[in-house]
């Protein structure tokens, strides 16, 4: 009986576990699934996506201005920028986005560049983290 009450557990743990993946990959925009790059509403989302996963706790995320800058053929970059409250003050982020553009329908991410003006923090930028959302972004 109490093994069975154990597996059921665990089955229960893991299922929660696999919903709380799905959802946070449901609200992460696709680079290939989107159609309109320059739309503000996704470029905020990729804004919001990355400050969270650069940062442990950005308060008062705010996104300002975002542009596509078409470069080599196939290549393009995404430029973002916003700012967020440390304890003395504003934030600047910068955020460059490397694009294979290349299949016009499906572009994907190449890179992500994250660049902040927080003097406060101890811990620098999470780059494994941001660079844990390439894929994600990809899908």
């Amino acid at each position: 009986m109490k093994a069975l009450r154990l597996s059921v557990g665990a089955i229960l743990a893991g299922l929660v576990l696999t919903l709380a993946v799905s959802a946070q990959d449901a609200t992460l925009p696709s680079f290939k699934k989107t159609a309109d790059k320059n739309d503000k509403k996704f470029q905020e989302r990729v804004f919001m996506a990355i400050i969270k996963a650069a940062r442990t706790k950005p308060r008062e995320a705010m996104f300002t201005k975002g542009e596509v800058k078409e470069g080599k053929k196939g290549r393009a970059e995404m430029l973002l920028t916003g700012t967020y409250k440390t304890l003395r003050g504003p934030a600047d982020v910068n955020i460059k986005i490397g694009l294979d553009t290349s299949d016009d329908k499906a572009w994907e991410v190449l890179k992500i560049e994250y660049k902040d003006t927080n003097k406060v923090s101890v811990s620098s930028p999470s780059q494994t983290s941001i660079n844990k959302l390439i894929p994600q972004f990809n899908r």
